[in-house]
Formats: C-alpha cells, structure tokens, sequence
C-alpha cells in the first residue's frame, strides 16, 4: 500500500460509521482492492475505471470462495459510492455490483446425541447456577442462537403466553423470532 492508498481508505472510514463487527472486512476489501491495483500498475485512482473493477472482481472470483466474493461486492459497492461523492472516481459502478452471488451455506456437523445428553447430564441442576446453565445449553441446541445473543437474552424477549423468542440479532442487526419449544420453556420447571 502506498501513502495515497492509505488516505484514501483513511478518510473513508472517517467518513463513514461502520458498524464494529464489518469495520474489519471493510479494511480488509479496501486494501486487497487498493493492492490489487497497485500491482496492476495504479499509483492512483486517476486512471482507474470499469475495466480495472470487473478485472479486480474476476481475480476474486477465481481466488475466494463465494462468500468472499459476497462480502468483496458488498464492500465495493460502499467504497465506490464513497469515491465517487468524494469526487475520486467518475462512476459508483452500481450496476456492476448488481449481480447475485450464490452463497454456499456452511453446515456445521451437529453434536451426537450421546454427547448432548452427558453434557446436560453432568450439570448439577439443584444449584442455581446449574438451572441456569442447563437452561442456557438446552436452549442453544434448540434453537442455534449464537453465544451473544442468548447472553443478551433479557426476560421480556419471552412472550411465555405465545411461546415465542424474539430478539434483535447482534451479527446483523435483524429481528429474529424463535418458537419457545415446550423442552426450553419447561428447563426452569424442570430443573427444579
């Protein structure tokens, strides 16, 4: 990276109030960009055009994996809305990053039976931090909510009545509701 590249990507994320958990991956798209472009022979973004983005978004498409890719036109779609307020390049290429990236999804290999149980097994449930803890395991497995979100899980998230979870999700921000199963909601009961 050389000093133009580094103010660049500096005053875009001065300009901008990224979120904590994508700031990263921001930095990490600018600068792969921004290098990409440096070896390609672009000091600068004086000459740099539509030719050079689809040339930069093939290379990731044959080097990363779709999710990458996802994320790589995503970001670029931002930095590019950014360059081209800020007067650095003539075109935001919106329509170049319209496309659709097919995202495989990961499949986690589930935890045996067997396993679950002696986890669950092993919690002493007469204590209160035991009813705690195995409300808590029973409830990830249940449910798959990540770690964050069922330690957020505050009270009123519970509609008991509707037998319904609904939270606001922390890796993206969006509304979530969960069907409080019988097995979950029953934990405290049964712990007792």
């Amino acid at each position: 990276m050389n000093e133009y590249f580094e103010t660049v990507i500096f005053e875009f994320l001065s300009c901008n109030d990224f979120h904590s958990n994508t700031l990263g991956d921001i930095v990490w798209v600018a600068k792969k960009y921004f290098s990409w472009l440096i070896q390609q022979g672009n000091q600068n973004l004086c000459d740099v055009g539509v030719d050079e983005v689809q040339r930069f978004m093939i290379y990731c498409s044959r080097h990363m994996k779709s999710s990458s890719v996802h994320n790589v036109k995503l970001y670029m779609k931002k930095l590019y809305r950014y360059l081209t307020v800020k007067g650095y390049s003539v075109d935001s290429y919106e329509g170049l990053f319209a496309f659709r990236v097919s995202r495989e999804s990961r499949m986690f290999p589930a935890i045996p039976q067997e396993e679950i149980a002696v986890t669950l097994e092993m919690i002493d449930r007469r204590l209160p931090k035991g009813k705690r803890d195995y409300a808590i395991i029973l409830l990830g497995i249940v449910t798959g909510l990540r770690a964050v979100d069922i330690a957020r899980l505050k009270l009123n998230d519970i509609d008991w009545k509707n037998g319904e979870i609904r939270i606001v999700q922390s890796k993206t921000g969006k509304s979530l509701t969960l069907p409080l199963t019988k097995d979950v909601g029953e934990a405290r009961v049964v712990s007792w």
